[in-house]
């Protein structure tokens, strides 16, 4: 009985740990779209965007060239702040920063 005590107690404080962790970076997004294809991928890209808080980030990986292209282009319309890391296999790696307000 006293085990299992212990165990709810570490379990307890492990889950209090993870809330106060995502308390602190509430504005670092991540989004894996590695397996979608135009227009879904944009369509959901821009959700994400959306969803970002003033001089949040956002990390979105793209496994498609078109669509990479196409949200570097809808960015830069925006005028939002990016990086990006392609690799040979037509995966890209987008950091996303949102305007501050």
């Amino acid at each position: 009985m006293r085990l299992f005590k212990t165990v709810k107690v570490q379990i307890m404080r492990q889950s209090r740990q993870k809330k106060d962790a995502m308390k602190s970076k509430p504005d670092n997004l991540y989004f894996d779209a590695t397996d979608l294809k135009c227009p879904l991928l944009f369509v959901k890209t821009k959700q994400w965007i959306n969803r970002l808080e003033p001089a949040g980030r956002l990390q979105l990986k793209v496994n498609n060239r078109d669509g990479s292209e196409n949200i570097k282009k809808y960015l830069d319309k925006l005028g939002l702040a990016y990086t990006v890391s392609e690799t040979v296999t037509s995966r890209s790696v987008f950091w996303i920063t949102a305007k501050e307000q």
